[in-house]
């Protein structure tokens, strides 16, 4: 596996992850999104489904935790985990990371790290943990590591995590070099220490020396409104500029842009995953011809904020004045979708968002979804999934577009000024 670069603008870059030994003609370009799968398979949707979507390349991201209890069995087909899920064409990725659930503090063991999976609590070590990779046989992998750690961490905690993490960098990658069967797998580090910037610096700078793919910054993955003012900056020049860089978390399209800025490759798509889940329909704008004419005249998405009369009122789809409540104080916040369960989207026969086109926008209205939705229809997740991965990853496929052509920092501009003024 080979993961090169095509463009660098000052410190976002786009590259290509290719030449997969099981996959000669694959190529992916970032940067790009995992597809967030739970025990090998895409949330509502089915593979043939997947590939109605997008034409392009993609990687799933499997976490082990919802893998293990099936791992007897993988191993006793002694396949590797794309064919045996039935995604044999998907570049794979195990993570020790679940971006879809809250982790849980705590209740690790000596050198042991604490997985939840569906049957309860389960504690590997190193050794223990790489047994499990080989047996799944993933074309990537992140190695053990403690990234139980947030914003509100202490400071005794960040140093445990860093220390934990160098401890199991140690023992997964002696393990890794004496593995005949993770020839063909790949090995990523986690870069640990909380929010405590030193630490994280120490410790890419052990990872640094290893033959490792790539790096993973883990421990935010709660998403906090405190992650997105890390300075990642203070321990870039510790991490090797030809490696990946994966982040896990359930970023808003404003965060992702400020991540790819600060040279960030991959992200997983917890996100759209979330979104579909609380029943929403994304409608952020996702192409850069629209980005700045979006906000200055309105015509874009929904619910955009006018002042007639000295008073701030709201229009709905049909561009309809709604007045704000009397009840509720108005507040003007980014509005990156749209809660498709609400009562105003029962007689909206227009699509999901004009000029989409996913198989949901080109075949359903907002009525009939809103419908789906409200009488727990499985098809209702299902339409809304189809649109919000194709909408996110149109979203990826702009940005990469705006790189080749120069135009990153000015689509990043227009973008935030959309979002901050919508």
């Amino acid at each position: 596996m080979k993961f090169s670069f095509k463009f660098i603008d000052v410190s976002a870059r786009m590259g290509c992850i290719s030449d997969i030994q099981r996959l000669p003609e694959f190529k992916m370009e970032t940067p790009h999104a995992l597809l967030y799968t739970k025990s090998g398979t895409v949330p509502h949707l089915t593979p043939d489904i997947i590939e109605n979507i997008t034409s392009e390349n993609l990687g799933l991201h499997i976490p082990i935790s919802h893998i293990i209890n099936i791992r007897d069995r993988i191993k006793l087909s002694n396949d590797k985990i794309a064919k045996f899920i039935g995604m044999n064409e998907f570049l794979t990725y195990c993570s020790i990371i679940n971006p879809g659930e809250k982790r849980k503090e705590g209740y690790h063991e000596k050198e042991k790290i604490s997985f939840w999976t569906r049957f309860g609590r389960k504690c590997y070590s190193a050794a223990e943990y790489m047994e499990i990779i080989e047996d799944l046989k993933p074309d990537m992998f992140l190695m053990l590591a403690d990234g139980d750690t947030d914003i509100n961490s202490f400071k005794k905690r960040n140093v445990k995590s860093y220390q934990n993490t160098a401890l199991f960098f140690d023992k997964c990658l002696e393990y890794y070099k004496q593995s005949e069967i993770l020839k063909e797998s790949y090995m990523l580090a986690a870069v640990e220490g909380g929010f405590d910037l030193k630490l994280r610096e120490e410790c890419s700078k052990i990872i640094g020396t290893g033959p490792i793919f790539g790096v993973v910054i883990d421990g935010l993955h709660d998403c906090s409104e405190h992650v997105a003012n890390m300075k990642f900056s203070d321990i870039k020049p510790a991490l090797d500029a030809k490696k990946l860089r994966i982040i896990h978390g359930c970023w808003n399209p404003s965060t992702v842009l400020d991540l790819i800025d600060y040279g960030f490759d991959l992200f997983d798509s917890s996100y759209p995953y979330f979104i579909t889940e609380q029943k929403r329909a994304l409608i952020f704008p996702n192409k850069s011809e629209i980005f700045s004419f979006s906000y200055t005249n309105g015509c874009y998405g929904v619910n955009k904020m006018h002042e007639i009369n000295g008073k701030t009122i709201k229009t709905n789809s049909n561009q309809e004045l709604i007045p704000p409540s009397k009840k509720k104080k108005l507040t003007i916040v980014p509005k990156y979708y749209i809660s498709i369960s609400d009562s105003c989207y029962a007689d909206d026969f227009s699509p999901l968002l004009q000029n989409c086109n996913c198989l949901t926008c080109k075949n359903h209205t907002r009525a009939y979804i809103h419908h789906l939705v409200n009488v727990k229809e499985l098809l209702g997740l299902t339409l809304l999934k189809i649109h919000n991965i194709h909408h996110y990853f149109e979203f990826l496929s702009t940005i990469r577009k705006s790189m080749l052509n120069g135009k990153f920092n000015e689509l990043k501009k227009d973008f935030q000024a959309w979002a901050h003024n919508t």
